[in-house]
């Protein structure tokens, strides 16, 4: 049998001497291995008792019930980590909630700047048109940001049509007619409104040390100056 003397005369480090040891504890255990699948007389089988069961069975019944026990553990851990982020839980309440309001808004904005795209009439027809179309784009692209935020702190988001209007704070507008100015004036109006939220949406962001959504806060807001910027020029223009 091999030894650690017989492996080397000269004195171990603690670290050395611990791997070969190691080495050995694998070594004898292949070879209780390989005693065990060549006895065929063990016996212990739990579904014939009596029966004699073999060391091959034995060993698989034994690896699939380790196999089970791992499984199980892997559910456990999963279902026990809900809280994804390292905010206090009334951060995370508190931001998710804002964030709701504030993407119930993104999409009641961009479905009326949709709306006005789609109706737009009058001799300045192909410049508002492309101009509410790019802004609508750009207002949509929003809209995956936000909620895969309030996810990403562990919550969930808008589920529905119903779930927007219920959490929306800028309003619709259904008429069957709207003049271009007014559609011009409305849209920027709504565009400063939807700034005013942003901003408290970020302070409370910013309260709870949300560097993450505060970032992206701060770009959103960007565009939407640069939305009411041109806005009012045309709106502007038609004085």
């Amino acid at each position: 049998m091999m030894t650690i003397n017989a492996v080397s005369s000269r004195p171990m480090s603690a670290c050395l001497r611990f791997f070969i040891q190691s080495l050995l504890a694998e070594h004898y255990a292949e070879i209780a291995i390989e005693e065990c699948l060549a006895d065929d007389t063990i016996v212990g089988n739990a579904f014939a008792p009596g029966v004699p069961l073999g060391g091959r069975q034995q060993l698989q019944l034994k690896e699939n019930s380790m196999k089970t026990e791992s499984l199980a553990r892997k559910q456990t851990d999963m279902v026990g980590y809900g809280h994804t982020s390292d905010l206090f839980p009334d951060a995370v309440a508190a931001i998710s909630a804002n964030l709701r309001q504030l993407l119930a808004d993104v999409f009641a904005l961009y479905l009326k700047t949709k709306n006005f795209h789609w109706h737009m009439t009058g001799r300045h027809f192909r410049d508002y048109h492309l101009l509410l179309d790019e802004q609508a784009e750009q207002i949509f692209s929003m809209t995956d940001d936000i909620a895969e935020r309030a996810r990403k702190l562990g919550r969930s988001t808008l589920r529905s049509i119903s779930d927007i209007a219920n959490n929306q704070r800028l309003k619709d507008n259904n008429e069957a007619a709207v003049a271009p100015a007014d559609m011009i004036l409305e849209l920027a109006a709504d565009n400063q409104r939807l700034i005013e939220f942003m901003r408290q949406s970020h302070e409370l962001c910013d309260e709870h040390n949300d560097v993450a959504t505060t970032s992206l806060i701060e770009v959103w807001i960007d565009q939407a100056e640069r939305r009411v910027w041109f806005l009012s020029e045309v709106a502007n223009g038609q004085h």
